[in-house]
């Protein structure tokens, strides 16, 4: 099987139904080895974790099979890409090469093993740092160092890659600003979305062209642009 729907934890689902696939709240991945394609369907109520998840899933299957990648938004449905959905679902497009997408219950094991190590090594340090005499424990004096970073305005650095001129026949989908990711804002609005509950794991982003914003040699931000 050949039909991802992305979820928004990064999960992959098979889908089996047509119909239920092509619903405006999905993000989908459709394989096609008749044709070595990648196909990647974006609707229109997509939410933003599914598509950036969508983006990494499908750099790793074009690694592995070296496919072409075909991006498509909903608005954009090819009649390649329905006879792909009908291939994959009728049994006609076949390989030896599958993807398993990995199961959701297993990943939040996995996550929960992980988060429970974690509290356990900080117990451990919080249990040998106790001191053994409370009242002689003193705070230590905590130092400021001057060259430390400045907390970023986020709307600041919004408002100044704003003013840079867009790049031509591209859109801007995410702008990263300090360790955090955000949602790019519409030609309408300057207000910007933190993306949480990214996925964890490595994200390839041969779809999209950085561009960084850089203030007195620091970069300040990364813009990720994609072909329209």
């Amino acid at each position: 099987m050949s039909i991802y729907i992305v979820e928004k934890t990064g999960e992959l689902s098979t889908c089996h139904d047509k119909d239920r696939a092509l619903k405006s709240e999905n993000v989908l991945i459709v394989v096609s080895h008749m044709d070595k394609k990648v196909y990647t369907w974006v609707g229109s109520r997509a939410s933003p974790q599914s598509k950036f998840a969508c983006a990494r899933e499908t750099a790793r299957m074009r690694m592995e099979l070296g496919y072409r990648a075909v991006n498509l938004e909903e608005a954009d449905t090819t009649e390649s890409f329905l006879r792909a959905i009908d291939e994959v679902l009728n049994g006609s497009d076949s390989s030896g090469t599958s993807f398993r997408p990995r199961p959701a219950a297993y990943s939040s094991q996995i996550k929960e093993k992980k988060k429970e190590k974690i509290r356990e090594k900080q117990k451990e340090v919080i249990k040998k740092e106790e001191p053994k005499d409370i009242k002689a424990a003193v705070t230590p004096s905590v130092k400021l160092d001057a060259s430390s970073p400045k907390v970023l305005d986020i709307n600041y650095v919004v408002k100044q890659t704003s003013t840079l001129p867009p790049i031509n026949g591209m859109i801007r989908d995410y702008i990263i600003i300090g360790d955090k990711l955000y949602i790019a804002p519409d030609e309408d609005t300057s207000e910007v979305a933190m993306m949480d509950s990214l996925p964890d794991g490595g994200f390839v982003a041969e779809d999209y062209l950085p561009r960084l914003y850089i203030e007195n040699g620091r970069v300040i931000a990364v813009e990720l642009w994609r072909e329209q």
